[in-house]
């Protein structure tokens, strides 16, 4: 894998939680069965991801402004939500049973989750490319990534796929 495919904007697809996806299953998970989010890697190093539950966005009622939302509804809103930004290295390493993984490894400098500031999460990565099934990618094929949290003691979290976005703007 070439490390400079991983830069860019990312868009969640799903989260795998056991043996089932977060876009297939209405499971009562954090982010619900169709979560939200967006990740950048930037080629200078910095990482950025933001995740949500866009089925707790009906807790806002009729508000027009953040500062309008109830500290209920906001505090549900917030424990649904990941976001954290920092410096990321992604190197390739041994796994322990004779082969190697790549990881990502982000230090926390800015996050909603004020636990996460000044630690390091890591994630096993997966990158491939592959036929698009709509034909919608670049020459009929998308990249996709596989992010898997492995916390301090090396045990595995649930994975979560992204599919690379194409370039674009505002129009």
């Amino acid at each position: 894998m070439n490390l400079t495919s991983l830069h860019g904007i990312w868009r969640l697809l799903y989260i795998t939680y056991g043996n089932s996806t977060s876009s297939t299953t209405s499971s009562l998970t954090t982010y619900g069965p169709h979560p939200l989010g967006r990740i950048t890697l930037t080629p200078t190093g910095y990482f950025n991801a933001l995740i949500v539950n866009p089925d707790r966005f009906p807790l806002i009622g009729n508000a027009t402004s953040w500062s309008q939302v109830n500290e209920k509804a906001a505090a549900n809103l917030s424990k649904s939500t990941t976001a954290y930004s920092g410096w990321y290295t992604v190197a390739e390493e041994e796994d322990g049973k004779g082969g190697t993984r790549v990881m990502l490894r982000t230090r926390v400098e800015v996050s909603l989750n004020p636990l996460l500031v000044n630690t390091v999460q890591k994630r096993m990565v997966d990158y491939r490319r592959e036929v698009a099934a709509n034909g919608t990618g670049v020459g009929g094929t998308r990249e996709i990534m596989v992010l898997t949290p492995i916390d301090s003691n090396g045990t595995n979290g649930n994975p979560l796929t992204w599919e690379k976005m194409p370039d674009g703007g505002i129009s």
